[in-house]
C-alpha cells in the first residue's frame, strides 16, 4: 500500500526515467505519473488529487515534486537521482513527503557530506561497478582548441557511418562574465559551417518542455544526427 517517488534534476532525466519504469510498472498494474514545472494547471490538478488519494504509486519528477502542493497518501520509498544537484534542504523536503520513508540517493560524483555519512556509517552504500549487458566499453580522447578540426572530423566520420553524436556547451548564451562557449552560437556556426550536410538540432534548459520533448523525440527516431546541447542531457 505504499507510494515510491523518483527524484530527477531534469525534465529530460525525469522524461527518461518515466519512459523506462511505465512499462515495467504496467506489467505489475501499477500506475505512474510524470510530475514537471511545465504541466497545464488541469493535468496537474488531476496528478495532485490522484497521489494524495493513493491511487498512483509511483510519482517521477523534477523540483515540481518539492512544491508543497505535492502530498502522498503514503509515501514508503524516495530515491533521489544525481543526489550531488539537490542542496540538503530539498532532499529534506522530499524526504518529508512521508513519515520516516526508505531513501535511496544515487550519484557518481558524491559531495563530501554524503562521503562523510558513509564513512560514518549513516549510509549503507552499493556500488554499481559493471556496464549494463551488451554495453560497449567508453573510449575517451582529448584534444587541444588547435585540435578542434580534427575532432570534428571524427565526428563526422561517426555521422556518415549513420551514427549520431552530441555536441555538449557548458553554457546556453555566450556571457561577458563567463570565457565559455555557448549552445545557442555555437549550433548556429557548427550548422552553417563544419556540418551544414548534416541535420542539427538544439537543446537546452531554457526551451519549453513541448519543445525539448520535440528535439529529444527526433533525435531518437534518427530524424536530428547531431545534436547540439548544454548539459541539460
Amino acid at each position: 500500500g505504499y507510494q515510491a517517488a523518483l527524484l530527477a534534476p531534469t525534465e529530460i532525466l525525469a522524461e527518461q526515467h518515466y519512459r523506462n519504469l511505465s512499462g515495467m510498472l504496467q506489467a505489475l498494474g501499477l500506475q505512474a505519473v510524470l510530475v514537471r514545472g511545465g504541466e497545464k494547471a488541469s493535468v496537474k490538478n488531476v496528478q495532485v488529487e490522484q497521489l494524495a488519494a493513493g491511487d498512483v504509486k509511483v510519482a517521477i519528477g523534477t523540483h515540481a515534486l518539492l512544491q508543497q502542493g505535492i502530498t502522498f497518501k503514503n509515501l514508503g520509498l524516495a530515491v533521489i537521482d544525481e543526489q550531488h544537484k539537490f542542496g540538503v534542504l530539498q532532499r529534506k523536503a522530499m524526504i518529508e513527503k512521508g513519515y520516516r520513508p526508505d531513501v535511496l540517493v544515487l550519484t557518481a560524483t558524491p559531495i563530501p557530506r554524503t562521503l562523510a555519512m558513509t564513512a560514518y556509517g549513516d549510509l549503507d552504500v552499493s556500488v554499481i561497478d559493471a556496464l549494463p549487458p551488451g554495453r560497449k566499453p567508453v573510449r575517451t580522447f582529448l584534444f587541444s582548441e588547435g585540435q578542434r578540426r580534427k575532432a570534428y572530423q571524427i565526428v563526422r566520420d561517426e555521422l556518415r557511418a549513420d551514427k549520431q553524436a552530441y555536441i555538449v556547451y557548458p553554457l546556453v548564451e555566450e556571457s561577458e562574465k563567463v570565457d565559455l562557449q555557448a549552445a545557442i552560437q555555437g549550433a548556429e556556426q557548427l550548422k552553417n559551417g563544419e556540418f551544414s550536410d548534416f541535420r542539427v538540432g538544439l537543446l537546452h534548459g531554457r526551451m519549453k518542455a513541448v519543445e525539448k520533448e520535440a528535439v529529444m523525440t527526433d533525435f531518437k527516431a534518427g530524424i536530428i544526427q547531431l545534436l547540439i546541447a548544454t548539459t541539460v542531457i
